[in-house]
């Protein structure tokens, strides 16, 4: 016997394919003419950036550039050069199947790099950078929410869940035209160019996505190259975009993650023929998942008073997302150098941020790593680069009365500062930019099937009219009534109670 059901339909977000690849970083090249020989190298890195990526059918295709950079002192003037070689990069990611809606996460990260100098003017470079993706699909997913029959008896459960109403990604650029700095000299060459965004605010209107935040741009640069001199600059440009969104509503919780996948900042001349201009290019993509809260109404277990049952069961996790948080925070350490000690500064920045947050008591706490650099002059004023991961912890005031609660963070950095601290001694302090979803996920087991064993009747020729049984505080009214194949409602009126569990000692009437 087949029953008539009822079912919740909501939507989830899953990982339809996640994984990495590694690309090879494998360079012998000249120096430029313009390029003067090489003393002693002082930094060496790979920056890879992705120019495009796709979706075919069963396949991701990630394209991109690798650009090598190296910081070193020439053995004429004893000043910092650098030279820098860009190398293209391909790779494609089989998934097992094509997504329906999806959402593409890109990450680079640099596994390692080694640079040696052949020469004064050949360098031998070796490294790696990894590739890693994720997509996201929408998944519809039920639950038997109501079995339509008298002699079927159901325990439900209330359960808050997130549901998945839309998954979007937009790239866009980001192009400005800004001036060199009041009372900075003009640009001969960059050097080195930071970029972070931080997403400020949201607002929802029709259908649509307006999402602002900022990015943060610092540049390395070199104002004489006779001399090597060099001098950094900050700047802030606003972004702003529009997202178009079917169905998002007021209501609506979302969850933004902003990435920059390439930059192009570029020195341009004013109407003076100076070098005071910087044009920036930035590509940004923008993904989103949009949650609305609702509730469903799962069957925990279900018995018949008349017939045998044929019930299976699943298992599945439920995602109810409890807030969404953005917070500044400012982390402070000391670096202590040993002998070369300093005398000037010329730029600190970190090349790596890494966090996880989890609930923590009554507080998220946030921990993570800083990979600080920095490139400075020791007291005879020769140019030396050091860099340190530093460790960092910050607590932010939260909590929940749920034992299931998951962080998910993100972290960029907004600022690098410095300070001096005597001869040997640099303080840094970094401005962090964090972000958590915070969620709770819960494992729940449900009916997913039922049938009735109409061959299996269940027996009631020996039963009475009301059953005296002696139950227990802490007993739970439903057990009661499937052992003794009636319903909870028949209990709970013969009984006047109103709670699902008994909380004293003593005799109940069981109608039967």
């Amino acid at each position: 016997m087949e029953y008539d059901i009822k079912k919740d339909m909501f939507t989830t977000d899953e990982i339809f394919f996640e994984g990495c690849q590694e690309q090879a970083v494998d360079l012998d090249f000249n120096l430029p003419d313009y390029c003067p020989d090489i003393q002693k190298i002082l930094k060496c890195q790979v920056y890879p950036q992705i120019t495009s990526r796709g979706l075919s059918s069963n396949r991701l295709d990630v394209d991109g550039n690798a650009i090598v950079k190296v910081l070193y002192i020439d053995s004429d003037k004893k000043g910092i050069r650098f030279c820098e070689q860009s190398t293209p990069f391909s790779c494609s990611f089989n998934l097992n199947g094509t997504p329906d809606d999806p959402a593409i996460l890109t990450d680079l990260k640099v596994e390692y790099i080694n640079c040696r100098a052949v020469s004064p003017r050949r360098l031998d470079i070796h490294g790696a950078f990894s590739i890693c993706s994720k997509v996201i699909n929408r998944n519809q997913q039920e639950v038997i929410s109501r079995i339509q029959s008298d002699d079927v008896q159901q325990k439900m459960m209330e359960i808050p869940v997130s549901n998945v109403i839309a998954l979007a990604q937009q790239q866009f650029s980001v192009n400005e035209v800004l001036e060199v700095s009041s009372g900075k000299p003009p640009i001969e060459s960059i050097v080195r160019t930071d970029v972070s965004l931080m997403l400020q605010d949201y607002k929802i209107v029709t259908n649509k996505l307006i999402i602002k935040g900022e990015a943060f741009i610092k540049i390395l640069y070199i104002s004489d190259m006779n001399t090597g001199q060099m001098e950094t600059m900050e700047y802030s440009v606003p972004i702003s975009q529009i997202i178009d969104v079917d169905g998002i509503t007021d209501d609506c919780v979302c969850d933004i993650k902003l990435k920059i996948l390439s930059k192009d900042i570029q020195v341009r001349s004013d109407t003076s023929g100076e070098d005071n201009l910087l044009s920036i290019d930035l590509k940004i993509v923008a993904v989103v998942k949009i949650y609305n809260k609702t509730q469903i109404n799962p069957i925990a277990d279900v018995y018949s008073t008349e017939y045998e049952l044929e019930v299976s069961h699943k298992q599945m996790a439920f995602k109810n997302i409890l807030d969404y948080i953005n917070d500044n925070n400012v982390n402070k350490c000391v670096i202590e150098l040993q002998s070369e000690g300093v005398s000037k500064v010329i730029d600190v920045w970190s090349e790596m941020a890494s966090v996880n947050a989890k609930l923590k008591g009554n507080q998220i706490e946030f921990t993570g790593k800083l990979n600080i650099c920095i490139l400075a002059l020791d007291k005879q004023e020769v140019p030396f680069y050091i860099e340190k991961v530093m460790d960092f912890e910050y607590y932010y005031d939260w909590s929940s009365k749920s034992e299931n609660i998951i962080c998910d963070a993100d972290i960029s950095v907004i600022s690098v500062g410095f300070r001096i601290t005597g001869s040997d001694g640099i303080e840094i302090k970094t401005e962090l930019s964090l972000s958590v979803v915070v969620y709770e996920m819960r494992n729940i087991s449900f009916v997913s099937e039922i049938s009735a064993k109409e061959e299996i009747e269940k027996d009631k020729e020996d039963q009475v009219a009301l059953t005296i049984y002696y139950a227990e505080p802490g007993e739970s009214v439903w057990n009661i009534a499937r052992t003794y194949n009636t319903s909870v409602d028949a209990i709970k009126k013969e009984n006047d109670l109103t709670n699902d569990v008994l909380e004293e000692r003593g005799m109940i009437l069981i109608p039967m």
